[in-house]
């Protein structure tokens, strides 16, 4: 499984997925892990975001929304680095849309986006621990499954896998 949090330089920086092993799986995350935007958002605390919800940013996080925007924009621009999109909701769907197309470039046989990540969900399925801190497999998606074809971002980063698969 290659798993974009986890596809890590030896310097710690995020790896391109044009040098991700070929033999595994390209995913953005997975049930146990955040979601592109819960993480961009630094909502990936669960127990902790429900503590402080006005927490500020911490500059470790911004280190890594650095690092991770500037592999995303080198993996998916081909003109000049796109600026770095604010951590708000708006910079957040960058964000998903921008991983979306950087895994979905990889030259893995397989690529997988967890329902979550194409509806640009903040919470994950599951945090492992102590189900007092957070309700697990208790999150409802936004939409209801028969719409799941007609929602515009679903399709949006469809439409990107496609492209930057060659799908035709």
């Amino acid at each position: 499984m290659n798993v974009m949090w986890f596809m890590k330089t030896p310097s710690n920086q995020f790896m391109a997925p044009a040098a991700w092993p070929t033999t595994g799986v390209a995913m953005t995350t997975t049930h146990d892990l955040p979601t592109v935007a819960g993480w961009w958002l630094e909502m990936d605390n669960p127990a902790q975001h429900a503590r402080n919800k006005e927490q500020a940013p911490t500059a470790a996080r911004q280190n890594e929304r650095n690092t991770l925007w500037s592999m995303l924009t080198a993996a998916t621009s081909k003109e000049d680095p796109l600026p770095m999109p604010p951590v708000s909701p708006a910079g957040a769907t960058t964000v998903v849309d921008t991983s979306i197309q950087a895994v979905a470039s990889t030259p893995c046989p397989l690529v997988l986006v967890p329902m979550e990540d194409f509806l640009g969900m903040t919470e994950q399925p599951n945090v492992p621990g102590d189900q007092k801190e957070h309700p697990n497999w208790r999150n409802r998606y936004p939409i209801m499954v028969k719409e799941i074809v007609q929602n515009k971002d679903i399709a949006r980063r469809i439409a990107i896998i496609e492209k930057a698969r060659n799908v035709k």
